[in-house]
């Protein structure tokens, strides 16, 4: 414990606080003459093993030696046995990992399934259907969503749609005006569209319920099916009848022919006999159209239709 300059305790408490040293975690046995308690007191508080007090005695070193070498093979074991499990956990944890990997998998193609069988009938569903999760994930980061938000309104943006298992082809394909009853039961697929999912307890199906269930609402509150108005109807909702809309301008129907990018904004943006933009939130309108290259792209992308033309425009008031 004396030495010239630097003490022996001295020294310990620098090797002990010290981790860069290979030395810091080794057992330490301290050879003193003194016998001063709280000098011991200050030397266990810094790690020291065990203690030797002057005139050395052989017996005594053997003990200490034995009890340091005791304490090494505990800890050493302890070190292994943790090291063992903390692979045993990095495995399980991989395995998690994957096991969540190829549920979120089979959850997309679920989703995806159930989408596809709402809208069958027609022979561009599976094109709209990836439009609209495009459409909409591109509206969620056009507004600063978080990545998993915009992914799962990607995924649920889908099945939008899919309570039209339950109405009638006549109905679906109609070249003609529906009459009010025909309406009215076309009116329904909201409802049971959400009634479908909802039964779910996956959030991705759930959020498809209230898309599904509130995407004909209307910001002016004269949508269906409860007339909601403005900040009542949940924004995922409003954000999929904007590019709803959008694609249905943009693809054809048994009423009507499809038109290009700068017609379909043109409507967007001013309204038509069919389309009064005071439906659309204005804001979501807004940044719609201010970035309405970018779904023009997305519709190209998914059909393979001339490229979108540059366009200037003026949003009616």
């Amino acid at each position: 414990l004396n030495m010239p300059g630097t003490s022996g305790l001295d020294m310990m408490r620098e090797v002990r606080l010290d981790s860069s040293l290979a030395v810091n975690t080794l057992p330490a046995i301290c050879m003193t003459g003194s016998k001063d308690a709280e000098l011991v007191v200050d030397l266990l508080r810094i790690g020291i093993t065990d203690f030797l007090f002057k005139p050395l005695r052989i017996a005594s070193l053997k003990s200490a030696l034995h009890k340091v070498e005791s304490q090494t093979i505990k800890v050493r074991s302890q070190e292994s046995e943790t090291a063992a499990l903390n692979s045993k956990l990095a495995e399980k944890d991989k395995l998690i990992e994957q096991l969540c990997l190829e549920l979120s998998e089979a959850q997309t193609e679920s989703v995806l399934s159930l989408a596809h069988a709402a809208e069958y009938r027609d022979s561009g569903a599976g094109a709209h259907l990836n439009r609209m999760s495009e459409y909409s994930e591109r509206m969620a980061e056009l507004l600063g969503w978080s990545e998993e938000r915009c992914s799962a309104l990607a995924l649920a943006a889908p099945l939008h749609d899919v309570g039209k298992i339950g109405i009638a082809d006549v109905i679906l394909n109609k070249a003609g005006t529906l009459t009010a009853q025909e309406f009215n039961r076309l009116k329904s697929h909201t409802t049971l569209g959400a009634e479908i999912l909802s039964v779910s307890n996956s959030p991705v199906m759930r959020l498809g319920a209230k898309i599904a269930h509130y995407h004909h609402e209307n910001y002016d509150g004269t949508g269906y099916p409860c007339g909601l108005v403005g900040s009542q109807i949940p924004i995922e909702a409003m954000i999929v009848s904007i590019v709803d809309v959008y694609d249905a301008l943009r693809t054809s129907r048994p009423y009507k022919e499809a038109l290009d990018h700068a017609a379909a904004i043109d409507i967007m943006c001013n309204g038509d006999e069919r389309t009064d933009i005071s439906k659309f939130h204005p804001g979501l309108l807004k940044t719609f159209l201010q970035h309405h290259h970018d779904f023009g792209e997305i519709f190209r992308k998914n059909t393979g239709v001339d490229s979108v033309p540059s366009m200037k425009f003026a949003i009616a008031h």
